[in-house]
């Protein structure tokens, strides 16, 4: 039998990062109901690990895809 089951990407990283990131912005909002202030360590925290996401989330599924890309010929 062949094995025609196409292989998973793993796309652990990019969502690791995007849900802390996440749960950073919404640990920040609960404390701004609650304190009226907002923490710069949990903005700076969701903003640095969702920009780090998107980094990899764009490597991980554009930079194979322009590699792969055949050369262009110039006549």
């Amino acid at each position: 039998m062949r094995n025609t089951e196409k292989p998973e990407k793993d796309d652990s990283m990019p969502l690791l990062f995007f849900i802390t990131g996440l749960s950073a912005f919404l640990f920040d909002g609960i404390i701004y109901i609650l304190d009226g202030s907002f923490s710069p360590l949990f903005t700076w925290i969701g903003v640095i690990t969702i920009s780090v996401g998107i980094l990899l989330f764009v490597v991980s599924n554009f930079l194979p895809r322009i590699k792969s890309s055949p050369p262009k010929r110039t006549a």
